[in-house]
């Protein structure tokens, strides 16, 4: 595809958009403002598919992401009632937690480098006319890219798990005077 002198300029701004909304994303130490400044990033991936005419991922990015994932995370930071952070969070995990974490870093850092050596720009994969079509999408997610995809579903879980145990709070003064006066009682 052949990029205009207007198209490199929206083409900036959008990848500008995506990259210092993603940055704020991990910088950030109030969660809600990690959660707006994510859905600046999808906003701007989103804008970077439709440069690219693929359109149907672009939808997706809205529908799913902006839409289903993002109102998910806003819900459990309103549930786990998580507040700003006084320190940087990676620096204060020991043990498992660590390990975890320079894991899941390192299985995120074998996929990128995995899909980065598979791709030609100069032949590209999917032809000009299927481009953006949903069939020739899902066949070549399907068969071609299914290790990725099945490697990106697995990190996902990693993520969840991660992020519930890195949430996981100590009980409340509260509960534990009450197990105490229970234990002095029985």
């Amino acid at each position: 595809m052949e990029f205009g002198a207007a198209s490199s300029v929206v083409f900036a701004v959008l990848a500008l958009l995506t990259l210092g909304s993603g940055l704020s994303v991990v910088l950030q130490r109030n969660p809600i403002n990690s959660a707006i400044s994510l859905l600046f990033a999808f906003i701007g991936l989103s804008g970077l598919y439709i440069l690219i005419n693929a359109q149907l991922i672009a939808l997706f990015q809205v529908m799913v992401y902006a839409g289903a994932i993002l109102v998910l995370i806003v819900f459990v930071i309103m549930l786990l009632n998580l507040k700003e952070e006084g320190k940087p969070g990676f620096f204060v995990l020991r043990g498992p937690a660590r390990l975890a974490g320079l894991l899941a870093a390192v299985l995120l850092l074998v996929e990128v480098l995995y899909v980065l050596t598979d791709l030609d720009p100069r032949t590209g994969d999917v032809p000009a006319s299927t481009f953006g079509d949903p069939t020739a999408l899902a066949e070549l997610l399907f068969t071609r890219y299914v290790f990725a995809f099945e490697i990106a579903s697995v990190l996902l879980l990693v993520a969840i798990v991660g992020a519930v145990i890195l949430t996981r709070k100590p009980q409340d003064e509260g509960d534990a005077h009450e197990k105490q006066e229970g234990d002095d009682v029985g």
